[in-house]
């Protein structure tokens, strides 16, 4: 199953937690939004940042970068989307 995390913060301890926990048995994205680019970090999964969030923080994307656009191409893809 395909599922998309969206993630805002780089604080959020428990969608990580959910994140690493369904890793091993999904087809795992994440796409860090909003102040979620400054630690876009998730184990294995496939990890994206949204471009426009980057360039209004000052921060260069440390892994693959998506526009909003794409972004919704990520979201109509998929299974399942979670926001945290």
């Amino acid at each position: 199953m395909k599922i998309l995390h969206i993630v805002r913060s780089p604080d959020d301890a428990y969608a990580m937690q959910m994140i690493a926990a369904q890793e091993s048995s999904h087809d795992l994205r994440v796409a860090f939004v909003q102040d979620g680019v400054y630690r876009p970090t998730a184990p294995t999964a496939t990890r994206y940042v949204v471009e426009e969030d980057c360039v209004a923080r000052g921060v260069e994307a440390a892994v693959d970068s998506v526009t909003h656009e794409q972004l919704v191409d990520l979201i109509f893809d998929s299974d399942r989307v979670i926001s945290w």
